[in-house]
Order: structure tokens, then sequence, then C-alpha cells
């Protein structure tokens, strides 16, 4: 069964996504938003009835690696480019206000 997705459906979703399209765009994505729904339409007629349920494709074994130590800056490298520092901190404009 062959979808059409009609041109005020394509400039809606456009509109939702705050897309301007030209009328040739439209065209276009008209074309191949049904395609894409005509291939929907292939899926509903395959049968998964064996295909046993799973949360994903490979197995993953021991995903955690051993932390590498590394020479890093010193804190007085890591401030020196810092415009403003107090007691080994950078000093930065508060961000949030407290209302009373």
């Amino acid at each position: 069964m062959k979808q059409t997705v009609s041109k005020q459906l394509v400039k809606h979703i456009a509109q939702l996504a705050n897309i301007e399209l030209d009328d040739n765009r439209v065209d276009l994505y008209q074309s191949q938003l049904s395609m894409i729904m005509d291939h929907f339409d292939d899926l509903k007629s395959l049968s998964f009835d064996d295909v046993p349920e799973t949360s994903r494709i490979v197995e993953e074994e021991n995903v955690w690696r051993e932390d590498d130590v590394d020479e890093s800056f010193t804190q007085e490298e890591a401030l020196s480019n810092s415009k403003k520092t107090h007691d080994g901190y950078f000093m930065v404009p508060y961000l949030l206000t407290q209302k009373d």
C-alpha cells in the first residue's frame, strides 16, 4: 500500500522543527518521506515471531579498563593563565542569584 505524505504535513513538520522550506524542498521531502513510509509498510508484512527479544546485539564483556596514571599539570600550571584566583582556586562570576 503506497503511502503519500501531503505537502501540508511536510510544511507542518518543518514549522514544528522551525525550518524554513522553499517549494522545491517541500516537494523533495514529500517524496522522500513517502518512500520512508512505504518502507514501514514493508516491515509490517514481516514476521518476527521467531526472533528472540534482546537488549543488545553484541554481548559486552569487561568494558572497564585500568586507570592509567600519567603526569598532569601542577596546580600552579593549571592556574597560570587564569585572570583571577584565590587560595589555589579559579575565581568565576556568580551565575545564579538567590531571590528572597
